[in-house]
């Protein structure tokens, strides 16, 4: 006979009735995907709502009859896992400070940091000289008049920015495509990371502490690690 995995879930919800774990079916598909700290997705509730939430414990016996746990649904996707230490942390701010469980979860899970893509684009003369000149007097025949602006920048300059192109010289995008089928301009696409975090620090005055902040810094430091921390107002 197969062994059944059980597992303590502590839903993502702020009610405080509801702070406490629950117990839950590891299906076979998930087995060994799931550890301490992972993000799942569980049904709850009558209706079998969805509903997020954290693995505090994983065990192979449980209090209640398998046939009255309901089953872990699935894995949250792109969610952050909660590591054991953070879980630690959690319970001890949410025995000093209050609040629940779920609340003091999102404090100590690192928070997701999206990067951005900036795209760069320009276009490039590939034909040579004379060609471009013979495209312009064909695209001036046909009355062509944003091709002849564009052939015009690409006689001046081999390389000119896109959004210049599209902007400055009112070329719609389809001109582009069709002087690019014609093999007389490629358009480069340079991709880059954007940073959300400024690198560069700015020049800063640097700040002293008042006699009453100092103090306050000084009181909270010999009370750090003591069995009574205390609280202290900054």
């Amino acid at each position: 006979m197969e062994q059944k995995r059980y597992a303590d879930v502590i839903l993502d919800i702020t009610l405080e009735k509801l702070d406490r774990p629950f117990s839950y079916l590891v299906p076979p598909s998930l087995e060994g995907r799931i550890g301490v700290g992972s993000c799942v997705i569980v049904p709850f509730g009558k209706g079998n709502t969805p509903k997020k939430g954290y693995v505090t414990d994983l065990k192979s016996t449980c209090a209640y009859a398998p046939e009255q746990l309901k089953s872990i649904s699935s894995l949250a996707e792109k969610e952050p896992s909660a590591e054991t230490r953070s879980l630690e942390l959690a319970a001890f701010l949410r025995r000093t400070y209050g609040g629940t469980l779920a609340q003091a979860l999102k404090c100590v899970l690192p928070a997701k940091v999206v990067v951005k893509q900036l795209e760069k684009k320009k276009i490039c003369a590939v034909m040579d000289r004379e060609h471009l000149i013979s495209l312009k007097g064909e695209a001036l025949r046909k009355h062509q008049q944003a091709k002849v602006r564009l052939l015009d920048a690409l006689l001046e300059e081999r390389e000119i920015p896109y959004e210049w192109v599209t902007g400055k010289l009112g070329v719609s995008p389809q001109t582009v495509l069709a002087l690019e089928k014609a093999g007389a301009v490629h358009l480069e696409v340079l991709t880059m990371l954007r940073n959300p975090v400024r690198m560069t620090p700015s020049p800063e005055a640097r700040l002293s502490l008042s006699p009453d902040q100092q103090r306050i810094i000084e009181t909270i430091g010999s009370r750090i690690g003591s069995e009574d921390p205390g609280v202290h107002l900054i």
